[in-house]
């Protein structure tokens, strides 16, 4: 008898190894595809956009694809645990205060494509292989962390033959000529990646491979160096934060993640001072020195900040940031950057703070079934599997990211964003549901099997294909406008596409009022 699966969404009745294999196949090729563009999407053309516009596509493409077939694939049939409920809570109020946000005090022209991003971001995470096999899961996640394995590897190869290839003139060059539009977004991309590639040199340890555990530990002091050479403060920081948060709260059981990534560290941060005491001319080749005055992001908060009270609770609508008179009289205008280096404030600037509280649900929902994970290793015999090791690195990844945020937009520039949406999606999947006694039965949801699914997937495939019009418009009015400030030489900065607002000249996707 050939076995079917329960609860595979419309996909009830078909072999079950069938389904497992197209739905494993798509995911591995889906992942490695996304972190291609995430690391080498500003160099390599494919979409016939290029650069940093390209890889903004690559995600675009992810979340509306994503989402849609996700829904295929969920279990009705899973239970309602406090943790989903405040998930779902937080993400409906954080989209609803930005529809009235929007819908109040719009000035883009393209606010819903903005929105949008946002809406899939977090949808995508809550269903995005969250009703799979436990094992599928596992499986996801280790694929995750080979993928950013391989790209690494690949990635410190081409940036150590540029260096060579220009002579070792700059490290700063060779980033940008590695694809990365701004030095910061390779560290951006790195927070998400050196704890996951701690985690596979814990991983490979425990299984004695020593090869691979020698090759993740090289790929961290790379990536390391190269964030040193460059001053990207906010990946220090954050991640040295995320360690301590995993010593409070997991203690000893986080030794084997935290002490690889700082053990990198160290042998990285010795390299940079010998480079900058004893190459010849390294000023010019690398930065010899932190830059902590904090004065300039200081502004860029306070304006933010001074914003989110505009409007109150409601924010000044999307794209605001880029597109609004200054609040605070100390503000620099020529300071508009496509963000206020912290994504989080630009989210209580624009969609007000109750999109806030609806993300600080959406954090208390991941907080408990990460307070269920850590009371079920606790109990564990098994506190060393497969499972509690990827599930730590995992946490350790996110708690990274997320800390980044408050220093950076590392939510929303594109190359970050796809490896950050795909860490925050693994852990949710990895991360067991708390017990909630409430199951819906079989006979409660079998005549909505096929039903309910359809019509989600009709109404999301709806919105994914408006949502991907209106990014196309945008894109397009963006593109007018950026190569009317190269022609003017004006620097433009980027927010959701490269070409966005410069300071003191009008964008065409503006609203007029």
């Amino acid at each position: 008898m050939t076995s079917t699966s329960p609860g595979w969404g419309l996909f009830e009745g078909l072999p079950l190894t069938f389904v497992r294999s197209v739905w494993w196949y798509f995911s591995v090729f889906l992942i490695f595809v996304l972190f291609f563009f995430a690391f080498f999407g500003g160099i390599v053309r494919v979409l016939g956009v290029g650069g940093f516009d390209q890889v903004r596509v690559a995600l675009v493409s992810y979340l509306a694809v994503s989402v849609v077939l996700s829904v295929l694939f969920f279990n009705w049939r899973s239970s309602r645990s406090p943790s989903a409920i405040l998930f779902l809570l937080g993400t409906l109020l954080f989209v609803l205060s930005s529809l009235i946000s929007d819908h109040l005090y719009a000035v883009s022209k393209f606010w819903l494509a903005n929105l949008s991003y946002f809406l899939f971001a977090l949808l995508f995470v809550f269903v995005f292989f969250s009703s799979q096999s436990p094992q599928f899961r596992i499986t996801l996640a280790q694929v995750v962390i080979c993928a950013v394995f391989v790209f690494s590897l690949v990635y410190l190869s081409l940036y150590v033959a540029l260096l060579v290839a220009g002579g070792m003139q700059s490290f700063r060059g060779a980033i940008i000529g590695s694809g990365f539009a701004n030095i910061n977004f390779l560290g951006q991309v790195a927070t998400w990646c050196i704890p996951l590639l701690s985690a596979a040199a814990s991983y490979e340890y425990r299984y004695r491979r020593q090869l691979i555990r020698i090759l993740s530990f090289s790929l961290m002091s790379g990536l390391w160096f190269i964030v040193l050479s460059v001053s990207i403060r906010g990946t220090i920081l954050s991640i040295a934060l995320s360690s301590v948060f995993l010593f409070l709260v997991f203690g000893g059981r986080s030794r084997n993640h935290v002490y690889p990534a700082l053990l990198s560290f160290v042998l990285a941060f010795l390299l940079w001072v010998a480079v900058t005491q004893f190459v010849i001319d390294s000023k010019d080749l690398i930065s010899n020195e932190f830059v902590v005055d904090p004065t300039g992001r200081v502004m860029l908060w306070r304006e933010a900040w001074g914003m989110s009270f505009v409007n109150f609770p409601w924010g000044m609508g999307g794209e605001s940031w880029i597109l609004h008179a200054p609040v605070d009289g100390n503000f620099i205008s020529n300071l508009s950057h496509g963000h206020p280096h912290n994504t989080y404030f630009l989210f209580a600037a624009e969609y007000g703070w109750v999109s806030l509280l609806g993300l600080a649900l959406v954090f208390l929902a991941f907080a408990l079934r990460i307070r269920y994970f850590k009371m079920t290793v606790k109990l564990s015999s098994k506190a060393d599997s497969a499972k509690v090791m990827l599930t730590l690195g995992f946490i350790y990844s996110c708690v990274s990211g997320l800390l980044h945020a408050g220093v950076s937009g590392n939510l929303l520039m594109p190359s970050s964003a796809i490896v950050g949406v795909t860490c925050l999606s693994s852990l949710w999947a990895l991360l067991e549901a708390e017990s909630s006694g409430f199951i819906v039965s079989n006979n409660q949801v079998r005549g909505s099997n096929v039903l309910v699914p359809i019509c989600m997937v009709l109404m999301l495939s709806t919105w994914a294909i408006l949502w991907s019009r209106g990014v196309y418009d945008y894109w397009e009015s963006m593109k007018l406008d950026g190569g009317r400030y190269s022609e003017g030489g004006v620097t433009y900065y980027p927010r959701f596409w490269l070409h966005g607002y410069a300071a003191d000249l009008p964008a065409s996707y503006q609203s007029v009022h």
